[in-house]
C-alpha cells in the first residue's frame, strides 16, 4: 500500500516537472511545432510510467518449465525476489554487483511425502544453474524492442530463439535493469562460453 502510494506521489511529481519544463518552453519560444512535438514526448513517457505501474501478467521459463506470475513490479529482478518470497522458486542463489545482479541459480522444485509423512524425493520441476565450467545463466525475453535485442559479438545479428511458440530475443539487460512488460516471457537458459 505504502509503495502505491509512493510511486504515485512520484509520478504526480514527474507530471508537475514535465508541465513546468513545458510552461517554462512555452513562454521561451513561439514556434508550437516544436512545443506539440515535446508534449507527445512527454505524454507518451508519462504512459510509460503509468502502465509500468499496474499489475502485469507475465510468464517466467526456468529452461522448459513455465511458471505464469502477476507482479507489480518494474524490473525482472523484483519480479524474481517476489516469486521467491512466494515460494515459486525455491532456490534463487544470486550475487549483487557494481553492474546489477548476477544469477549462479533458478530453481522450482517440490518435496514429495508418503502416505505416512516420509520424506521420498525432492522433484524438480525447473532448474538453471551456473555451476558448470565457463558457463552462466543467459536472459532472453519476448519484448519487441529492438534497443533489448542483444546481438552476436562477430557477426552483429539480432539473437532469437524460438521456443513454445514466441520468439525471444536475448537481452541486452541483466535482471537489475530488464522491464517488466504485462504480457511478456522471459527465459532462463544455461549458455556456455
Amino acid at each position: 500500500m505504502k509503495q502505491t502510494t509512493l510511486k504515485r506521489l512520484g509520478l504526480i511529481l514527474v507530471c508537475l516537472v514535465l508541465a513546468s519544463a513545458v510552461a517554462v518552453t512555452f513562454a521561451a519560444c513561439n514556434d508550437t511545432s516544436s512545443l506539440e512535438e515535446m508534449i507527445r514526448d512527454l505524454q507518451e513517457q508519462v504512459g510509460d510510467i503509468q502502465t509500468q505501474l499496474g499489475d502485469k501478467n507475465i510468464t517466467v521459463y526456468l529452461g522448459d518449465y513455465a511458471i505464469s506470475v502477476t507482479t507489480r513490479e518494474v524490473y525482472l529482478s523484483g519480479a524474481l525476489d517476489e516469486m521467491y518470497d512466494q515460494g515459486r522458486l525455491t532456490v534463487m542463489d544470486a550475487d549483487n554487483t557494481g553492474y546489477g545482479r548476477f544469477l549462479h541459480k533458478l530453481e522450482y522444485s517440490v518435496d514429495v511425502y508418503d502416505d505416512e509423512g516420509n520424506y521420498v524425493e525432492t522433484r524438480v520441476y525447473g532448474s538453471v544453474s551456473d555451476e558448470k565450467a565457463n558457463t552462466y545463466i543467459a536472459v532472453y525475453h519476448t519484448i519487441d524492442n529492438d534497443s533489448l535485442k542483444g546481438t552476436d559479438y562477430e557477426t552483429g545479428a539480432i539473437v532469437t530463439d524460438k521456443f513454445d511458440g514466441k520468439t525471444f530475443w536475448y537481452s541486452t539487460l541483466g535482471i537489475s535493469s530488464l522491464p517488466v512488460y504485462d504480457g511478456a516471457a522471459y527465459r532462463f537458459v544455461v549458455e556456455s562460453y
